[in-house]
């Protein structure tokens, strides 16, 4: 496995993540698995923004060139992207909770930065 420096507890939280994303639970992330990732993160991106997204993980991951994302593959894309805005990006798309939609404020009454959401 691809643990080098992967303490124990981000080593578990990767495996959270990568469990998310492998929808279908075959041990492997598809770029279909990625493009629904971000479409039900409901990230404020273009739709050409986040093919642009998937396609640089799936380059820069599937390192065997089989088409999916392995879960040692998954480690290495994690701490190679770990300080760019992809990587920032795809934790937020991980992390946000499912079946909720973060929108900014919809009125004048509403703070700047104030977030609202709906299931």
């Amino acid at each position: 496995m691809a643990r080098g420096s992967v303490s124990d507890e981000e080593m578990m939280e990767l495996r959270e993540a990568f469990a998310k994303v492998d929808t279908d639970g075959n041990g492997y992330i598809s770029c279909n698995e990625l493009n629904d990732l971000f479409k039900a993160a409901c990230l404020p991106l273009p739709g050409y923004r986040v093919r642009e997204i998937t396609e640089n993980l799936m380059a820069t991951g599937d390192l065997d060139q089989d088409g999916r994302i392995s879960f040692d593959e998954f480690i290495k894309v994690f701490h190679g992207l770990k300080s760019t805005d992809v990587a920032k990006t795809f934790r937020k798309a991980i992390n946000k909770k499912e079946g909720i939609c973060a929108i900014g404020g919809t009125s004048e009454q509403s703070s700047v930065g104030t977030q609202h959401s709906y299931s």
